[in-house]
């Protein structure tokens, strides 16, 4: 019984041995990481239209559903020929407006909507142009315009403004239906970050 209890012993010392030695072998580390994202957010800050000459030009442009749309009212257009580099603010109707990058992180132009909106009474909303010495469009090319000008630009860098200034005017080909009808178009443009390129 002696032996038995002797064997007993050794085996408790044995087993506190090794759960001390594997004590000593072993540690713990916590590791706390935190992560801090951007946001991107690109806002309509202001717009205005605008005529020079002999264009009179009535309605407004104005932003709406907190800067994420812009939308224009223009009456009294009449046709002319395609802009002119060497043409003057006289010649012209004109609508500007600015984006301010309120977010957090660079951002460049991934796309556009411009569409027809409510009040509008153009048969062809398309007959409507746009421009600037470096391009002109209509309504639907509009988006491909502004990624032409988001690439001249670079990107916006938060708290940034970027102030586009479009001439506008009624195609030359378009029929006298056209006179005293009220144009009405809406602009959404999409971001993305700049260096997701």
């Amino acid at each position: 019984m002696k032996k038995v209890k002797y064997i007993a012993l050794v085996l408790v010392i044995m087993l506190a041995m090794v759960g001390g030695a594997y004590a000593a072998w072993t540690d713990t580390v916590v590791v706390d990481g935190r992560a801090s994202t951007g946001n991107m957010k690109v806002v309509f800050t202001e717009a205005d239209l605008s005529a020079g000459g002999t264009y009179e030009v009535i309605d407004n442009a104005y932003v709406t559903d907190g800067g994420q749309k812009l939308v224009v009212r223009m009456s009294k257009l009449y046709p002319r020929n395609d802009f002119l580099e060497d043409a003057e603010d006289e010649d012209y109707a004109y609508i500007w407006f600015q984006f301010k990058n309120v977010g957090t992180v660079p951002v460049v132009f991934d796309s556009a909507t411009a569409v027809a909106a409510a009040g509008n009474q153009f048969p062809n909303i398309n007959r409507l142009k746009f421009g600037d010495p470096s391009f002109t469009a209509t309504l639907g090319e509009i988006p491909g315009a502004l990624s032409v000008w988001s690439d001249a630009q670079g990107p916006i860098l938060p708290g940034e403004d970027k102030r586009i200034k479009l001439h506008v005017w009624l195609d030359k080909d378009a029929p006298n239906s056209y006179q005293n009808l009220t144009a009405a178009f809406e602009v959404k443009v999409n971001w993305k970050q700049a260096n997701m390129q």
